[in-house]
């Protein structure tokens, strides 16, 4: 057996021991998105759409709650996944749904919510849903490498690469 041989079977190896914290984690952010962080954002997006002050939807967290626990606990999951696992895919994936999920938190406060319409709202939401789609495909994906991937991403973050969804617009119109 050659060294790569020896090199492809231990990454493969210490991937698949890294996966079960890897999906933790990952399970963490989706709950974070799906029964917190999205609600609250539709929530507020629907009221301004509407025009009408109903008070807050019974599912909607205030902004600051969200923000407190996106930096105690979901970005500290999700910069372990950005810096700290082996497969190149899984960080950058990682890397652009911190990004996303923080411009999603962005669009809590209502007059940023409003602007052009809702659109630069909704590509946020779009954004963070794409970026979930991502991460989910190359954490299952990862364990089932043959070889080891040559690194593309050396833990530089790029997530804020990406121009913001107020750019997106503009370059529509």
């Amino acid at each position: 057996m050659s060294d790569s041989e020896v090199l492809n079977a231990e990454y493969r190896a210490f991937i698949k021991a890294l996966h079960p914290a890897t999906v933790d984690t990952f399970v963490a952010v989706e709950a974070f998105w799906k029964q917190k962080l999205f609600p609250s954002v539709v929530a507020v997006s629907a009221r301004d759409a509407a025009g009408i002050d109903r008070g807050p939807d019974p599912l909607e967290l205030p902004e600051a709650e969200l923000d407190a626990e996106w930096r105690r606990e979901i970005r500290s999951r999700l910069l372990s996944l950005v810096h700290g696992h082996p497969d190149p895919d899984v960080r950058e994936a990682a890397d652009f749904l911190s990004s996303r999920l923080f411009g999603a938190i962005f669009y809590m406060d209502p007059e940023r919510a409003a602007r052009e319409g809702g659109e630069e709202s909704r590509i946020a939401v779009r954004r963070v849903h794409e970026g979930i789609t991502n991460l989910a495909r190359a954490i299952h994906h990862a364990p089932f490498r043959v070889e080891r991937p040559t690194p593309t991403y050396e833990g530089i973050p790029i997530g804020n690469s990406e121009p913001m969804p107020s750019r997106v617009v503009a370059s529509q119109n």
